[in-house]
């Protein structure tokens, strides 16, 4: 959630984190 790039910190929130 903080390790991740930019780009995936958007879809981080509903892909996996």
């Amino acid at each position: 959630a903080v390790n991740i790039p930019f780009k995936v910190k958007f879809r981080c929130k509903a892909a996996f984190c």
